[in-house]
């Protein structure tokens, strides 16, 4: 059995820095750890909209996925595609007291 090979990063004060930009030297971590056959993953609290200049400054048109809304819902990059809608349902909220 082969081994699964996956980094999976949260933007907002790990890939950004300060000012939500990508320093050059994540950009290239992440391009080395990509042609040394790692799986690369976005995961962020944030929406689609707000992973959209990140993930094509980071993938490009280049296959990936997207973890995004606190982790309710995955993204196939860069369809856009929506894999997984994990939301809480109405009576989840409810014993959670949301």
């Amino acid at each position: 059995m082969g081994k699964f090979k996956l980094i999976a990063l949260d933007l907002d004060g790990t890939l950004l820095d300060d000012q939500k930009h990508i320093p050059d030297i994540n950009l290239q971590a992440v391009a080395t750890a990509q042609s040394e056959g790692y799986q690369v993953v976005l995961c962020t609290g944030r929406p689609l909209n707000g992973v959209i200049p990140y993930a094509d400054q980071v993938f490009g048109q280049a296959p990936a996925y997207l973890i995004i809304n606190n982790g309710t819902n995955i993204i196939k990059w860069p369809q856009k595609d929506l894999l997984v809608d994990n939301y809480l349902k109405i009576q989840e909220k409810k014993v959670f007291g949301l």
